[in-house]
C-alpha cells in the first residue's frame, strides 16, 4: 500500500506517502518537501497500542501541525491517547 497526498504546511508543498510499518503493518506517514528530502514522521509506531484500522498514532514532534492537518481533512484527534516513556501520544482518525 503505497499512496501519496499533498499538503501545504509551514508555507511548503509537502507529499505525505502512506506506508505500513514493517513489524506492526499499521499505517505510517512520512512526509517529503518540495525537493523530496524528508519533512517529518507524522505517525509513530506503538505495536501494542490498541488502533482501530483507520486510526494512526500521532509523532509527539509534530503536534503543532495538527490544526493545520485537521484543517486540510487529513487527520481528525480522537478522544483516545496512549503512554509511552514520558510522552503520551495524541490518537487520530486518517481521513484521507
Amino acid at each position: 500500500m503505497k499512496k501519496f497526498f499533498n499538503v501545504f504546511l509551514d508555507g511548503e508543498d509537502i507529499t505525505v506517502q502512506v506506508e505500513r510499518y514493517l513489524n506492526s503493518g499499521r499505517t505510517a506517514l512520512q512526509a517529503y518537501d518540495e525537493k523530496g528530502m524528508p519533512y517529518a514522521m507524522f505517525t509513530t509506531n506503538i505495536p501494542d497500542a490498541p488502533l482501530m484500522e483507520d486510526e494512526v498514532i500521532l509523532n509527539h514532534d509534530i503536534e503543532r501541525l495538527l490544526p493545520e492537518l485537521v484543517e486540510q481533512g487529513v487527520l481528525r484527534p480522537t478522544s483516545k491517547t496512549v503512554h509511552s516513556g514520558f510522552v503520551d501520544f495524541t490518537i487520530c482518525k486518517l481521513l484521507v
